[in-house]
């Protein structure tokens, strides 16, 4: 038993001697994974023309040339300036000043990233009936307090009682408008139109015209 004992720790001695010590990214995996890596960016740089050199300020995805949210362009841009001072206010406030312990957490940032999904729009019915639900909530409140305050209700809806009125805005989006609507609610009634037929005492048909409009197997 007890050789059997010695011969096992010198076994494990052996492995302890060879414990590799170096950094995880040293290893040769790692660097080949590496080196794999930069190899290929150069090469679709190489075929789809450097990003780099845009003269535009917007963002583009190397490979499909589709344009970065502003949201995300503000991010990158931003992103630096903000790291630095959260890590200075930490070593502040942790270290320096000591008024916040080590192990209270650090708040997300919540930044918006290439993978944050886009937003989703509401529906005109939806949008409608939290615009309703709010509105309920509101007039139940403004009917209490001007119960007890002796409040004019008529002098309340004079004005607006929305962030964004809902005579020029839907779904917090002011509209647009369309210009057709220029001329059939602004610009039609100031004109006048003319029914009176002419008298017509020659007719000039156009050739390309009369050709198009016989049939082949009659002509």
């Amino acid at each position: 038993m007890a050789r059997l004992a010695k011969e096992f720790e010198n076994y494990i001695d052996r492995f302890r001697d060879e414990e590799d010590i170096n950094h995880h990214g040293q290893k040769q995996s790692v660097q080949r994974s590496f080196i794999h890596g930069v190899t290929s960016l150069v090469e679709v740089i190489d075929e789809l023309e450097n990003p780099f050199l845009e003269d535009s300020n917007e963002l583009l995805v190397l490979d499909t040339k589709d344009i970065a949210p502003s949201a995300v362009v503000d991010t990158i841009r931003r992103i630096e300036n903000v790291g630095q001072d959260q890590y200075e206010k930490f070593i502040e406030d942790r270290f320096l000043n000591r008024s916040v312990s080590i192990f209270e957490p650090i708040k997300n940032n919540g930044l918006p990233l290439f993978r944050t999904p886009p937003e989703k729009t509401l529906s005109i019915t939806k949008g409608k009936t939290a615009v309703l639900k709010s509105d309920v909530s509101l007039f139940s409140r403004l009917y209490i307090s001007c119960q007890t305050r002796g409040g004019n209700l008529d002098e309340f809806f004079k004005y607006e009682n929305h962030i964004h009125p809902p005579a020029f805005s839907l779904n917090r989006n002011y509209c647009q408008g369309i210009k057709s609507d220029l001329l059939t609610k602004c610009l039609e009634p100031l004109t006048t139109l003319n029914g009176d037929v002419p008298n017509v005492d020659t007719i000039v048909i156009d050739g390309a015209a009369v050709v198009n409009m016989l049939k082949p197997g009659a002509s």
